[in-house]
């Protein structure tokens, strides 16, 4: 059994997906926001700026296709781009957390989490991002590395390892009609 996450992301997940208990996804929340805040300080738009103005790290200089696969395919290379992707999920209201846990419902900082996700080339980021409407600005697909097809490619194939999170991302690929996107 493959595991998508890494250990801190996987302990977030639970944290905020699985406790269903108000404080530990408060305490699964405040753990996401010091990842992005932490891992990102050069290059994090402060939680109010709707636009990030700085670069990633891949768009300083051009590289190819196959070297993002690559690094996407690396839990820890693109385990702050997923904390972004987890985030956009947390402040995307009750469809997408539980009614309970608390969090707050913020339509703009959804879309820029969503958005650094991409950036940062998620690939559960990136196929979200299909799950929300209007969240793939020109902006953001001028600005993204990761296809849609590789980003199917990295989920479906931890999915057939069995991670369950990469297994709802697939499911909702094919219920929602998605892979006409996807190639």
């Amino acid at each position: 059994m493959a595991q998508y996450f890494t250990d801190r992301l996987q302990r977030v997940f639970h944290l905020i997906f699985m406790s269903y208990d108000p404080q530990s996804a408060q305490e699964g929340l405040r753990i996401l926001e010091s990842i992005v805040n932490n891992q990102s300080n050069d290059t994090k738009p402060s939680q109010h700026e709707l636009r990030s103005t700085s670069t990633t790290p891949d768009s300083a200089c051009a590289i190819d296709t196959k070297e993002i696969y690559q690094k996407a395919l690396s839990p820890e290379e693109r385990e702050l781009g997923d904390a972004y992707a987890l985030l956009a999920r947390v402040y995307a209201g009750p469809r997408f957390t539980w009614a309970e846990s608390g969090f707050p419902e913020d339509n703009m900082r959804t879309y820029q989490c969503l958005h650094d996700s991409i950036r940062w080339n998620s690939p559960i980021g990136t196929l979200q991002a299909l799950r929300i409407a209007g969240s793939i600005t020109p902006t953001v697909r001028r600005d993204m590395q990761l296809s849609f097809d590789d980003a199917f490619r990295i989920i479906y194939d931890y999915a057939k390892q069995d991670d369950a999170y990469c297994q709802y991302i697939i499911g909702n690929v094919f219920f929602w009609g998605d892979y006409h996107v996807i190639n």
